[in-house]
């Protein structure tokens, strides 16, 4: 007798094939018996009628790295099905790094991730998986931050790699690699991210394609039209380094422009070429970002200390007003989705336009006054037009 007897489910078991109709039977902690079971028992009997029956979700984009840790139990996605999570996205994670440059990215991440209380007591990559071995609900697989191997070997440094540091970045990744990640992230909007060039990340990713990993990017948004030049950039280092590439919250609209046709069309060319490039994309229409990426790149050289004294500086918020104020992010899209700090939970749930307008100074005033870059703020947008995160 089974345990669990599933009857009449639409099965979907993850080996591409299309669905099929069967039962399936559970006995202890796993699949007795898959197919026609008319005259098996069980001792629990469920009915799925056109209910599908899967093993299991991947979640290819979370950024619970420290939150999985804080709450181990993860019952929000478990009760949804989800049984693995892909961590170190968008290159803004926490390994490998050392005990020096550990509290640099605590700082750095903060308004990303929180400060839970986690132990922060790892430098490896296998000694930050060791922390959800068989400690946390779902499966992890990790992906080597950019941010972290490249403020390892050179720090908040706004500038190309010397040899030096790029072949420390290689040894880094490598022994990630070998530590048990499955590959190397980016996120190229980002500071430190926004710093590597092409050719640099072609080298690393070179690395990871001698283990058989695989290159997961949030694109470049910043390069030529924000929307087809990204896509090309994505698929070369793909192509250069010899890997399969994923592309995170993949976007058909830019800066008002959509072109569905366009963007999928490099992608299917890439395909077509042998490149193993694949994609996601989320199912609505609204994003989140910490506040801090709408500052510019070049006020987080340095590090998030240096960052701080610069919105204290009022020539520095000159210099920052005037790129704003030409193009400024529209406001009115944003809503406070979280802060860091008691003192700023009131603003939790206000659209930021409103906020600005309470204060009675002009945003960057309210940006900087209110050091809500470093205090965990984050935004989502809930305009007709995603923001980039």
């Amino acid at each position: 007798m089974f345990d669990l007897l599933f009857r009449n489910a639409r099965i979907v078991d993850g080996s591409g094939s299309p669905w099929y109709r069967a039962d399936l039977a559970v006995s202890g902690d796993r699949i007795g018996a898959i197919g026609r079971l008319g005259g098996r028992e069980a001792v629990q009997t469920i009915d799925c009628g056109d209910a599908v029956l899967a093993p299991g979700f991947f979640d290819m984009h979370v950024h619970s790295d420290l939150a999985l840790l804080a709450e181990p139990r993860h019952e929000s996605k478990i009760y949804q099905g989800v049984t693995t999570e892909l961590l170190g996205q968008d290159g803004l994670s926490y390994a490998p790094t050392s005990p020096q440059k550990l509290p640099q990215l605590r700082h750095f991440l903060n308004s990303l991730n929180g400060e839970p209380d986690v132990g922060w007591d790892w430098s490896s990559v296998a000694e930050f998986l060791a922390k959800f071995d068989r400690k946390v609900s779902p499966n992890v697989a990790f992906l080597i931050p950019l941010c972290a191997v490249r403020v390892e070997a050179m720090g908040f440094e706004a500038r190309p790699a010397t040899a030096a540091e790029l072949e420390r970045m290689r040894e880094l990744i490598d022994q990630g690699m070998l530590d048990g990640a499955v590959g190397l992230s980016t996120g190229l909007t980002y500071p430190v991210n926004a710093w590597a060039s092409t050719d640099e990340l072609v080298e690393l990713c070179r690395v990871v394609a001698r283990h058989g990993g695989i290159y997961v990017t949030h694109m470049r948004y910043t390069l030529g039209d924000g929307l087809h030049e990204p896509i090309v950039e994505a698929i070369e280092i793909g192509e250069r380094a010899g890997l399969p590439t994923h592309i995170s919250h993949f976007k058909v609209v830019r800066s008002g422009v959509r072109d569905v046709d366009g963007a999928l069309g490099l992608i299917d060319r890439a395909r077509a070429r042998g490149l193993d490039v694949t994609l996601d994309a989320y199912q609505y229409n609204a994003g989140s970002s910490m506040l801090q990426a709408l500052v510019p790149m070049w006020a987080h050289e340095g590090g998030p200390e240096r960052l701080l004294e610069r919105l204290g500086d009022s020539a520095v918020r000159q210099r920052m007003r005037a790129e704003l104020e030409p193009h400024p992010p529209n406001w009115a899209s944003y809503t406070v989705a979280s802060v860091g700090s008691s003192k700023n939970r009131a603003l939790e749930g206000r659209v930021v336009s409103e906020a600005i307008a309470e204060s009675g100074k002009d945003a960057t005033d309210w940006v900087c006054d209110g050091k809500m870059l470093t205090a965990g703020f984050a935004a989502v947008q809930t305009g007709p037009l995603p923001i980039v995160i």
